[in-house]
């Protein structure tokens, strides 16, 4: 799980993102990204109820993602203050092998540290 200071807190930031933000898709999920007005990167991973009625499912890809975007984050310092939403479109990331959803997301992560470092 990533620490507090890197999660959204309300709506207000989140509304701004979805308004605001660019968008990257693979397979089953979407990044929405915006250069942040803090130094550090904000995630919030959207895992809606039409994916899975159970809220355990949801969790575990929630979770899932929560902690590979730790990991490449960790193993890359310096990574831009982007505020950033995952969206997510179907339950198969619950199952889901964690390699492949691992270059997903640093497919994902890469991109928009690539697309709002050019600007």
């Amino acid at each position: 799980m990533i620490s507090l200071k890197h999660r959204f807190h309300g709506h207000g930031s989140l509304n701004y993102l979805m308004k605001h933000g660019k968008t990257i898709k693979v397979q089953s999920m979407a990044l929405r990204y915006c250069p942040g007005k803090y130094d550090e990167y904000r995630l919030a991973v959207v895992v809606s109820k039409k994916v899975s009625k159970s809220a355990v499912v949801r969790n575990r890809i929630r979770r899932r993602i929560f902690e590979s975007v730790r990991l490449y984050i960790k193993a890359h310092p310096g990574y831009p203050g982007l505020d950033m939403s995952l969206s997510v479109y179907d339950d198969t990331l619950t199952n889901r092998d964690w390699l492949e959803l691992e270059k997903q997301i640093t497919y994902l992560l890469q991109n928009a540290a690539k697309h709002a470092g050019s600007k």
